[in-house]
């Protein structure tokens, strides 16, 4: 470890090289909607020498296993770290593979997520979160939830300059 100086600061800083954790790969699943799940990965550089990039998207059975064949083969560029699946029934339990192509043909896969559960479609993903309604005019209010709906509301396909709004106070009659 060695310090520098920096305005009349002192800095420690590591000289130790990557974190350990840079050589492995990393295959992450995140719901999006009962429809979509956003998937991430990272490759060790050692992995980089690859062509392709097949995920495979499987269903996962009630008891946990996984059926096969794959509902769905995704081919991605070596050089994405992300993309979006749409999968084929909503509501159902998924696992993602990551299988590399090297330049020499071979194929490995690398990394397998234990799953996710997409909600059904009639499932709320959320609570209702209060809307701040923000409309024309030089309303002096403040509070979100003495906000209220204007009838002068312009229509949403009407390109509007927002920066001038402000919020609008509900009347309390």
């Amino acid at each position: 470890m060695h310090t520098k100086r920096s305005a009349g600061t002192t800095i420690a800083a590591r000289t130790t090289g990557i974190p350990a954790g840079y050589e492995k790969t990393v295959l992450r699943i995140l719901p999006c909607n009962p429809f979509q799940m956003f998937v991430y990965w990272e490759l060790p550089p050692s992995e980089a020498s690859c062509t392709r990039i097949t995920l495979s998207l499987f269903e996962k059975t009630p008891d946990g296993g996984i059926d096969t064949p794959p509902v769905i083969e995704q081919q991605v560029s070596p050089q994405a770290k992300h993309c979006y699946l749409t999968v084929p029934t909503p509501g159902l339990s998924y696992c993602v593979t990551l299988t590399v192509t090297f330049t020499d043909g071979n194929t490995a896969t690398l990394q397998s997520t234990t799953g996710v559960h997409l909600p059904s479609p009639a499932q709320k993903l959320h609570s209702p979160i209060p809307a701040v309604i923000i409309s024309p005019g030089s309303g002096a209010g403040t509070d979100p939830a003495a906000a209220s709906i204007p009838s002068d509301t312009p229509n949403p396909s009407t390109p509007t300059n927002y920066s001038s709004w402000t919020l609008q106070e509900r009347s309390s009659s």
